[in-house]
């Protein structure tokens, strides 16, 4: 479909050329649309309704991590996985999918995590998984309770534990509450499939309704804002998500007054836990995940309320650079940046949005951080509501903003500086324990100006900074460069044996200008995401004992007897074992060569520590291995008395038989090592019993039973206090020098090979008694030649 067939109802595109760059999101017939949720092959089994929306305005929900997937609501419910390219038909859904009795479903709240799309409706709440297409009812909550909001805060970094955990929570809950110091609520741990009931008490009374709520990753809580009942104040509380922090204290926030009603929050793309409040008067800005909230200041003659006449806040929109918009239901467009003091302008746009566009429209940042304006075009009638049936179509224009703001009255201060040069900008981190960062930004001013900073942590029981500023040289007259410096380490390394884990998470690092203005195109903020925890690169290797040739390893298939393998992992212990002989096949790619031993030889098994493939260090800590077959032609060499232990220490055997289900995977691990070199109350009750537990710091090692074969072992670091990760390898040994057994007993081979010999010689002593016939000739022939020697002298 040619663009100039939706020419004809926007006259007003002229009055916009110097402020707009005109461009259209049209339908596109070749396009696959989606026409409806999709349904299992045999279809619905019930009627399929219209999901309709309430409402006066538009509202546009985005997906925070796939631009082009968005969730239009106007009179019906659109989603777009196109970025609205082509046109789409409004979404149905099965009535069985709702509450008995629901004959006009209403979508109340939306949100996204991950790949699925959270949908409160009619009370219920329904999950569509945008990769299957497929909806379904969320289950855990009872059919009596009402939910008309579902929040979440998807995270982008998808190959992380933190990230992941942030990703699947979703919250779900009714904002009437029925009690004034209980908000009891539903999490969802898995993408909003089911949900658990939540509950927790206030300090304080509220007046019955929560304002809004949001998932800060940083925090690992569910934060709700509350309207305080003793005062004309509202509050932000918080709620962990993992119930084994409750015992840590909550973060507590400062009431904030407000200055009208219908108080709500959004928090912004930039993942560093700002927020922007509003209510029906006035515009909020918190740096701190509402900890503390402060009012925008207003760049106008008349700074005192952002909001005046009837208008209230419609949409707010943000971007990963720190540039927030408010668009309001009168048209009227404010910017603003992250930092402090939090400022906003209203852009000088030449009057509110058209008319013509209606309640449609909305907003959201490009990728050049400029503002695109969406607005519908009804394919039926100009209406301000759409029809629940009507085909959607979407137009679109860009406002630039660096060109409104330089026609804002009166004139914003210029901007101070010319640059903030930085590579570490949106990047993501590791630090394990022991570990630091060093983070580095250059900032170039402008001529004989002079700039303030701020460095920020979003969770300060995470990480701890240290930062400096060093003065370069002379850039040209009255430019010299600063550079700033932040040296991030670890709360955890601070707390004791045993506790570092309660420090592990995400905390979000900025640098930014301080004051700095509006009018600064170059970015004034850069923002580091520093997990505290496991690399996802981070790992152990065993070291080789040479460079040995070893591919006729691969495919090569061995044997294990049964009477060396035990299928339970309890090495035979319960005087079980296998019931036939097992075949297995060497896996080469995995193990590569193994390391030879000869039987009488011991071993200790080198763990080298690995960051993807750069070597780190050797690790030192304790370690325990098992083979993977249930083999038991192994042992080791010391006892729990000859290493020293004050304390029973654990075993492999303890371990298992502890569990209902015996799984050498989970028995024995980082998270519950007990080492035995203190004293408990039962003491060293067996001294003489193995030590089974490995370490470069004892001289404990592998000894062999006589059993020639390959033996494979997984090998798993235990020592907590040593890396958040759970470190584990595998590596594989090759026992050789076992002479071949006999079929017949040891002892009666010595007693016929002793017999034998007796035998034989009995026999030629006998022998000899019988025929000495031969002997006597050979004797006398001696005799006869010695004489006739003797004779030939004398003649």
């Amino acid at each position: 479909m040619e663009p100039s067939a939706f020419l004809y109802p926007m006259p007003f595109c002229a009055f916009f050329v110097t402020l707009f760059s005109n461009c259209f999101v049209a339908a596109n017939s070749n396009a696959n649309s989606i026409n409806h949720w999709s349904f299992p092959v045999d279809g619905p089994t019930v009627a399929s309704l219209p999901l309709t929306h309430e409402g006066n305005h538009s509202i546009l929900m985005h997906h925070r991590c796939r631009r082009d997937t968005l969730l239009y609501l106007r009179g019906g419910a659109y989603l777009t996985r196109d970025g609205f390219e082509s046109a789409l038909d409004p979404l149905y859904i099965s009535s069985d999918l709702l509450k008995a009795g629901t004959s006009s479903p209403v979508l109340r709240s939306a949100t996204f995590s991950s790949d699925n799309l959270i949908m409160a409706v009619s009370g219920t709440v329904l999950t569509y998984n945008l990769r299957t297409q497929q909806l379904s009812r969320a289950t855990g909550i009872p059919d009596d309770v009402d939910i008309n909001q579902v929040a979440s805060f998807p995270c982008c970094y998808s190959d992380t534990e933190w990230c992941l955990k942030q990703d699947s929570s979703v919250v779900a809950f009714n904002s009437y509450s029925p009690s004034r110091t209980t908000i009891t609520y539903f999490l969802s741990s898995d993408r909003g499939q089911s949900f658990s009931i939540r509950q927790f008490q206030l300090g304080f009374p509220i007046k019955g309704k929560i304002l809004g709520a949001s998932i800060f990753g940083s925090l690992k809580t569910v934060t709700f804002l509350v309207d305080r009942e003793d005062s004309l104040s509202a509050q932000f509380v918080y709620d962990y998500i993992h119930p084994t922090h409750a015992i840590l204290a909550k973060p507590f926030a400062l009431p904030f007054n407000v200055t009208g009603n219908q108080t709500s929050f959004a928090q912004l793309e930039s993942g560093v836990s700002s927020l922007v409040v509003w209510d029906s008067q006035d515009i909020y800005y918190s740096a701190v995940a509402g900890k503390a909230v402060i009012k925008t200041v207003v760049h106008s003659r008349d700074p005192s309320l952002a909001l005046a006449d009837d208008d209230t806040v419609h949409q707010v929109i943000s971007n990963k650079n720190g540039d927030f918009a408010v668009l309001t239901t009168k048209g009227r467009v404010y910017f603003g940046r992250e930092g402090l003091p939090p400022k906003i302008v209203k852009l000088p746009l030449k009057s509110p949005l058209p008319d013509l566009i209606g309640n449609s429209y909305a907003i959201r940042f490009t990728p050049t951080n400029n503002i695109q304006l969406l607005y519908a075009v009804d394919t039926n009638e100009n209406t301000s509501a759409f029809p629940p049936t009507s085909k959607l179509q979407m137009l679109s224009q860009v406002v630039y903003v660096q060109q409104q703001l330089a026609e804002v009255t009166p004139p914003l201060e210029k901007c101070r500086h010319q640059g903030f040069i930085t590579n570490f900008h949106d990047r993501l981190f590791y630090l394990d324990l022991g570990q630091t960062l060093d983070l580095s930004a250059t900032v170039i001013p402008g001529a004989w100006e002079c700039n303030s900073y701020m460095v920020s942590l979003s969770n300060l029981g995470i990480l701890s900074v240290n930062t400096s500023v060093q003065v370069g040289e002379p850039l040209a007259q009255g430019v010299i460069s600063t550079k700033l410096f932040a040296h991030v380490s670890l709360i955890a390394d601070t707390l004791p044996e045993g506790g570092k884990d309660e420090a592990r998470g995400m905390s979000t690092l900025s640098m930014s200008m301080y004051d700095a203005s509006l009018m600064c195109h170059h970015r004034k903020q850069v923002v580091a995401h520093v997990v505290a925890g496991c690399s996802p690169g981070r790992h152990v290797r065993i070291r080789k004992n040479g460079d040995e040739d070893c591919t006729n390893k691969r495919g090569y298939a061995y044997t294990i007897y049964k009477d060396v393998y035990d299928p339970t992992f309890l090495l035979g212990s319960r005087g079980l074992t296998a019931t036939a002989d097992k075949t297995v096949l060497y896996d080469y790619n995995t193990l590569d060569c193994p390391i030879v031993m000869y039987y009488q030889d011991m071993l200790k098994p080198i763990v080298d520590l690995y960051d993807g493939d750069v070597f780190v260090e050797e690790v030192q800590e304790d370690y325990v291995v098992n083979e993977i077959n249930g083999m038991f032609t192994y042992s080791y060499e010391k006892t729990a008395k000859q290493v020293g232990c004050r304390s029973q220490p654990q075993s492999w055997l303890r371990q298992l038989i502890a569990q209902d289900s015996p799984d050498p995977a989970t028995a024995w691990t980082r998270e519950n090592y007990r080492n035995c070199f203190q004293d408990d109350a039962s003491g060293l009750q067996f001294p003489d019993r193995p030590y089974e537990i490995l370490s470069s710091q004892n001289n404990n090692r592998l000894k062999w039973s006589a059993y020639n074969g390959i033996m494979v072992f997984n090998l798993s670091v235990l020592n907590p206090d040593y890396s958040f990760c759970q470190l584990r390898g595998q590596f594989a040994v090759e026992v050789y020098g076992v002479l071949p057994q006999s079929v017949l007993p040891p002892l009666r081979i010595m007693v016929a090979t002793c017999g034998l010999g007796l035998a034989t010689v009995v026999a030629f002593y006998i022998g000899q008694k019988l025929w000495p016939g031969d002997r006597d000739k050979e004797e006398e022939e001696s005799k006869e030649r010695e004489a006739g020697a003797q004779e030939v002298p004398n003649s």
